[in-house]
């Protein structure tokens, strides 16, 4: 399960113990090296230290953003220009690692992530 930046913002707001326990029977917890520099966006911007980021970050599998990711996100969003579609180049990123992986997206923004045909895509409310 490739968890997109979404489930790692809900994370990090506290979510109920129940879906925790469930998010955690959801393993490996794999995420794009782009996830982590959203999220750690957000951290510096809060003013936490980088400390707690990577309290928060190190039990995650980060997936680096390379060549065969990159070429792969470029395919998709080529595909989705072509359609009139575009999404975010961060989820282009995001969805690259995950089909790379042979993975499925985990994420609270589903209606960007569906646009993409070879890619599995689950609700985080629906889990």
């Amino acid at each position: 399960m490739l968890l997109d930046t979404s489930i790692l913002v809900e994370i990090d707001r506290g979510i109920e113990q129940q879906k925790m326990e469930h998010l955690l029977s959801l393993s490996p917890h794999i995420v794009s090296s782009a996830s982590v520099m959203e999220i750690s966006t957000s951290f510096f911007r809060s003013g936490r230290k980088a400390i707690k980021l990577d309290e928060f970050v190190s039990p995650l599998t980060v997936i680096p953003i390379d060549q065969k990711v990159a070429r792969k996100a470029g395919k998709i969003a080529a595909g989705l220009i072509d359609k009139g579609e575009r999404i975010e180049i961060n989820d282009l990123y995001i969805a690259a690692t995950a089909i790379l992986n042979e993975e499925t997206v985990l994420t609270t923004n589903v209606d960007h992530f569906e646009r993409i045909d070879e890619l599995d895509v689950v609700d985080w409310r629906e889990i």
